[in-house]
């Protein structure tokens, strides 16, 4: 990740410390960003591990096209949305076409 969207993933954290009550109040009160569920699929699959099968994973998409900054962060709700969960942070998207990214980074 580089230092830009390290900076922008930091912006990110900060605005859901602060405006993050329910998906719909985060969005009106932020901008460059979407939400989007994740399916248990491909790549996708490993960001549920450790979750229950009922828990749902979310994305948030932080694009700001004239900085050049991409940031995912994946987080799921717990507790009736009482608790933020960041699974994990990226500057990519997972590619869901070629499997498990594990398998291609063991020793």
């Amino acid at each position: 990740m580089t230092l830009e969207n390290s900076q922008a993933a930091l912006h990110v954290m900060r605005d859901v410390g602060v405006h993050f009550t329910n998906k719909t109040n985060f969005l009106s009160n932020t901008s460059h960003t979407e939400i989007k569920p994740i399916k248990r699929d491909g790549e996708y699959k490993d960001l549920y591990r450790g979750l229950y099968e009922d828990e749902e994973v979310h994305e948030i998409k932080f694009i700001h096209e004239k900085k050049k900054q991409d940031v995912r962060m994946f987080f799921s709700l717990l507790e009736k949305e009482k608790i933020f969960f960041v699974i994990a942070v990226r500057g990519t998207h997972y590619d869901t076409s070629k499997g498990s990214w594990q398998k291609k980074h063991k020793k």
